[in-house]
């Protein structure tokens, strides 16, 4: 049988467990999705997805860039 070192005050507060951001209604296969801005113009530059199970997901969106040929360039 392997010995819990934590007080009872640290067992009540859940010292050393597993921690989920959801509530007791979200169940398995649940996620929250949130936008992530840009720091050097503030629109919407991804998203974090947080699952139900304490892992995180990012997404980038790349920006378009649009090239325009020059006099002459074929």
């Amino acid at each position: 049988m392997e010995q819990d070192e934590r007080s009872e005050f640290q067992r009540r507060i859940g010292v050393g467990e597993k921690q989920h951001p959801f509530s007791l209604k979200s169940g398995p296969g649940s996620s929250r999705t949130f936008p992530v801005k840009r720091e050097d113009n503030g629109k919407v530059g991804g998203k974090t997805t947080h699952h139900w199970d304490g892992r995180q997901d990012s997404t980038v969106f790349a920006g378009s860039m649009i090239k325009k040929p020059k006099v002459g360039e074929i």
